[in-house]
Order: structure tokens, then C-alpha cells, then sequence
């Protein structure tokens, strides 16, 4: 092109024909336009490419991690649902101490087992992208997993406050126990404990397809707390799990 230029305004020693030589440049020029054009449609239409497979991998990691999360929030869930009986059965022989000027053994005292439910927060444009690649349906269990989680692990840090409560039922400290607070730290754990479980219910429903995974609850199992046991006893019986 460039060479066709310059022979065309070059000002040579011998006369020569110019005839033609303006039309075979108009061609050269829109020929040149047209390689130039279609290169830079095609590195646009591969960058596309390259940022929609970029997309979809990233829409696919997002579900694959809030399917992991989600598993293990079931596990927990299945935990909170087998260890009701336990709690519940727990809670009344706190209440029955608090009544009669009793003191608790360190079982007695202990704390609920609550492992922490996590899912991970999504941004905006993640959503965005998961609802294109993968469907809206995905987007919708991340909102009701994450609200699940957000509310239980509200609701379980109420009810680690109002259990140290009974700390004060250790022996050596029981003679100065408010017994009328200690009861109603009864009632309200009783509370809050039945809302913690009637919410980790809810998981199963907004993900029928993902099961507990067994072997979690098998490590909770045996861990150190009197209803640990009832991790692997699909009833959870209260009187099986008392120790």
C-alpha cells in the first residue's frame, strides 16, 4: 500500500501512464481496510470468547463451592436435628437443678454443639454471572443458604451468651446464683434452641439433592460433649445421648 503511494505521487524523470494507476490503489486501500477490519472484529470476537469461557468457569466454581459449603451446612443441620431430644432432655435437668439449689457437673454446664454454618458472600456481578451460566434457580439457593446461615449463627451466638449463664450453677459458685435469672436463661436458651433447629430444618428443603455427609458426622461423634453420641443415631434419642 505504501509502496503503491508513493509511486503514485512520485515525480519520475521520464514521463509515464497514469492511466489506472488511481483505481489500482482505491483497491489496494479497500483491500488493506478489509484485512485491517476483519483482524480487529476477529481479536474482538476471540477476547469474547476467551472472557464468556472465563465466565463460565467462574460461574461453575461459584456453584461447586456453594455445593460444598452447603454439604457441610447439612451435616450440621442433620447434627442440630439428631441432638434436639438431647438439648431439650439437658435444658430440663438444668432447670430442675436451678429449682431444687442444685449444682451442675461440667456435662450438665456444657454448651450446645454448634459447629458455625459458613457461606461465602457472593457479589453482584458473581450472581449475575452465575444466574447466565448456570440459572437463576442456583442464585435463589445461594440467597436462601446464606440467610439460613446468617440467622443461625446469630441465633447461636444469643445462645452461647445465655448458657454462660450457668456457669454459675459450678459447684463453689451456685450459693450466690440469682436462681430466678438462671431460670429464665432456661427459657430463653429453650427458645432460641428450638429456632436454631426449626431454621437448620429449612436446609434440607432448599437443597433436597445435597445429603449429609457421614463422615462429618462421624467426627462429630466423637467429640467431647454429652450429645455428641447422638450424631450417629438418626433418631437422636436424648436418653441415648446423656452421659
Amino acid at each position: 500500500m505504501f509502496a503503491a503511494l508513493r509511486d503514485y505521487f512520485a515525480k519520475p524523470e521520464a514521463p509515464v501512464q497514469r492511466r489506472g494507476r488511481g483505481r489500482r490503489l482505491a483497491q489496494l486501500f479497500a483491500f488493506e481496510f478489509t484485512v485491517v477490519l476483519l483482524g480487529v472484529l476477529a481479536a474482538a470476537l476471540l477476547q469474547d470468547w476467551f472472557s464468556e469461557r472465563k465466565d463460565v468457569r467462574r460461574a461453575q466454581a461459584a456453584v461447586a463451592a456453594l455445593d460444598e459449603e452447603t454439604k457441610r451446612f447439612a451435616t450440621t443441620a442433620e447434627y442440630r436435628r439428631r441432638a434436639h431430644e438431647c438439648e431439650v432432655a439437658r435444658l430440663a435437668r438444668l432447670s430442675e437443678l436451678i429449682r431444687t439449689g442444685g449444682t451442675a457437673t461440667a456435662a450438665e454446664r456444657a454448651t450446645p454443639l454448634m459447629p458455625m454454618p459458613v457461606i461465602t458472600d457472593w457479589s453482584e456481578d458473581t450472581k449475575q454471572i452465575v444466574a447466565r451460566h448456570v440459572g437463576q434457580q442456583a442464585v435463589n439457593r445461594y440467597g436462601a443458604m446464606r440467610l439460613l446461615a446468617q440467622m443461625i449463627a446469630e441465633r447461636q451466638r444469643q445462645l452461647e451468651d445465655q448458657w454462660a449463664d450457668f456457669l454459675l450453677l459450678e459447684p463453689g459458685k451456685s450459693a450466690g446464683a440469682n436462681r430466678g435469672d438462671l431460670a429464665l436463661a432456661v427459657a430463653r436458651s429453650s427458645g432460641l434452641l428450638a429456632a436454631i433447629d426449626m431454621n437448620a430444618a429449612y436446609v434440607s428443603l432448599y437443597a433436597p439433592s445435597i445429603q449429609p455427609d457421614e463422615k462429618g458426622l462421624e467426627r462429630l461423634a466423637k467429640m467431647e460433649h454429652p450429645c455428641a453420641a447422638v450424631a450417629l443415631q438418626p433418631s437422636g434419642a436424648a436418653a441415648k445421648g446423656q452421659q
